[in-house]
Order: C-alpha cells, then structure tokens, then sequence
C-alpha cells in the first residue's frame, strides 16, 4: 500500500532546516531534540495518557474493540483485532486561525 501523503506535507528534514535558519542550533541539536520529543509523546500514547497542548489542540488515545468486517472482496467475514488509535482534535483558536480568510 503505498503512502498517501498531501501533496504540500511538512516533513522532519523540512522542519529541522526552518527551525536551524530561525535559531542558533545546528541541524544535529534539533534532530536529538525532535526524536526526544516524538519518543515522549509515543511513550506517553503508550501508557493510554493523552496530550494537550494549549491554543494547538489535544491527542487522545482511543481503544477500539476487536470487530468482524464483511470483506466483499474475499466474500468472507474477518475478524478485525482490537487496536489502540491516536485522535487528534484542533483547539477553537486553532480552528479560528485554520479558517482565516
């Protein structure tokens, strides 16, 4: 399956040379600084705690119950595991300044 990303999608490399050219670090010192960060919010998840962030927005860990799916495909009925699953949701600030004119 391959990855469907937007066409315009900010990646690591793109945000650790934005936040260089904007501050007095180097690439490397950002680079360990966004890996710390990405490892506490995936051990964070981890644990089934969410995150908020101020004026951003919240991520939440929701469990989903394992379920039986009618696959047209395979003509057959397969049972879907049970998963945990990140929800993201936009702050109303961060909704207001999305929806700017």
């Amino acid at each position: 399956m391959a990855n469907k990303l937007p066409q315009k999608c900010l990646r690591k490399k793109e945000l650790k040379k934005i936040i260089a050219n904007a501050t007095n670090y180097s690439q490397r010192d950002i680079d360990k600084a966004i890996n710390w960060i990405l490892k506490l919010l995936m051990n964070t998840f981890k644990n089934n705690e969410g995150i908020r962030l101020r004026d951003f927005g919240t991520f939440k860990v929701i469990n989903k119950e394992k379920r039986l799916w009618n696959s047209p495909k395979l003509m057959k009925i397969i049972e879907v595991p049970a998963i945990k699953k990140v929800v993201f949701r936009l702050s109303p600030k961060g909704r207001k300044i999305l929806n700017e004119k």
